[in-house]
Order: structure tokens, then C-alpha cells, then sequence
């Protein structure tokens, strides 16, 4: 359910002229939405366990103060999902368990814009982001059966999730 509603959210959001969103001074507010690509890696043997990558989604909100024509600082606030699919076990294949996590991320960008005559610039930026994980699901099948709760939790890492997350992005 919603997965369709913000699907809808999505397709009005991008119909949406950008005219409308941008205000007549060179500070800038906006929606962003899109896809999300995500998966885990880390400190483990690959013959213990084989992920495959994930698709979620995200969205959130931008406010952007130019320093300068072609620099400003653009805040962020975003809902994203991410996660991974576990495929294997062990090198036994028939598992998949699949692991959600949604988070509110809070970057803090720098951006370069290439300045144009017409509607649509080229932009960079890179910046730190925080994230706090606010719902974490774990479900899985063995060979087309699920797989019960109570046995997903042989599935968890052996301390949770990270309830806190930092890292960078470039763009």
C-alpha cells in the first residue's frame, strides 16, 4: 500500500514544473524523490554469506542558499529505504532473507552549479550526511516456504542494526 502511494506522490512530484518550486531569488527549495540502490558489505567471510543488492526508495525535501552564483549550500531532509537481500548461507543457495531499513537522512552539501541560459543546469555536490534508522524489518523464505520470526532472529547481526549512521555524498 505504501509503495502505491508514493509511487503517486512520485508521479506528482516530477509533473510538477520547476518553475513552481523555485523561488525568484537565487536560494532555491525543492522535493527530491527517486530510486535507492543499497547492500552490505563489511567485515565477513563471502563464503558465510552472499547479498544482493536492494531497491528502495527516497524522498525528502532541499533548501538551498547560494553563496555565490555558481556555489551554495543546499540542507536536506530525507526519508530513505535501504537494505539487502541475503541469497545464500554457507554456500547453501534456496535462502533469501530480506532486510529493510528505513532511515531520516540529513546531508549537508556543498554544490557547484554550471551556470546556463536555458531551463536546466548542470549541478555537483558533496557533503557529510547523518542518518537515524527508525524501522528495521526482517522476513525471509527457505525454497518458496517462510521462514518464521522466531528463526529470523538466527538471521540478525549479532548487535542490531546501527541505530546512528554517518558517511558522504557525492552527486
Amino acid at each position: 500500500m505504501f509503495l502505491h502511494i508514493f509511487s503517486l506522490v512520485l508521479l506528482v512530484v516530477l509533473c510538477v514544473p520547476t518553475g513552481l518550486l523555485q523561488a525568484q531569488s537565487p536560494n532555491r527549495t525543492g522535493l527530491r524523490a527517486g530510486p535507492i540502490f543499497s547492500t552490505f558489505w563489511g567485515d565477513f567471510n563471502k563464503d558465510e554469506a552472499a547479498f544482493e543488492q536492494w531497491q528502495g526508495y527516497t524522498a525528502g525535501i532541499e533548501l538551498s542558499f547560494a553563496l555565490s552564483r555558481a556555489f551554495a549550500l543546499q540542507l536536506e531532509a530525507s526519508y530513505a529505504q535501504k537494505g539487502a537481500t541475503m541469497v545464500s548461507i554457507e554456500g547453501q543457495s534456496g535462502y533469501e532473507v530480506r532486510y529493510r531499513l528505513d532511515y531520516i537522512e540529513l546531508p549537508i552539501l556543498a554544490t557547484l552549479t554550471v551556470p546556463s541560459d536555458g531551463a536546466l543546469h548542470g549541478r555537483f555536490c558533496m557533503g557529510p550526511f547523518l542518518a537515524g534508522l527508525i524501522h528495521e524489518d526482517v522476513s525471509g523464505t527457505f525454497r518458496g516456504l517462510t521462514i518464521p520470526k522466531p528463526i529470523l532472529e538466527d538471521f540478525q547481526p549479532e548487535n542490531g542494526f546501527t541505530p546512528f549512521d554517518c558517511g558522504l555524498v557525492i552527486g
